[in-house]
């Protein structure tokens, strides 16, 4: 399995590495899974909360579903 570093992630994401940092700090839905080497941010891309994380933000997925639509 390979690591992403913080800036990895926010160029694959498209975002600045302030706002990877952020959600890295908080505590609740909008945190982004990770783990730390000591004073190093890192994610795991191919890891099962690293993707359900990632589908959780994708538009017209969950709030397309039956589920969702009353």
């Amino acid at each position: 399995m390979k690591f992403w570093s913080v800036s990895n992630l926010a160029e694959f994401l498209g975002v600045p590495k302030t706002w990877i940092y952020d959600r890295t700090r908080e505590k609740g839905p909008e945190v982004i899974p990770h783990m730390k080497f000591g004073k190093y941010i890192r994610f795991a891309p191919e890891s099962q909360a690293f993707q359900e994380w990632l589908e959780h933000h994708r538009i017209g997925s969950a709030l397309s579903s039956p589920q969702h639509q009353k």
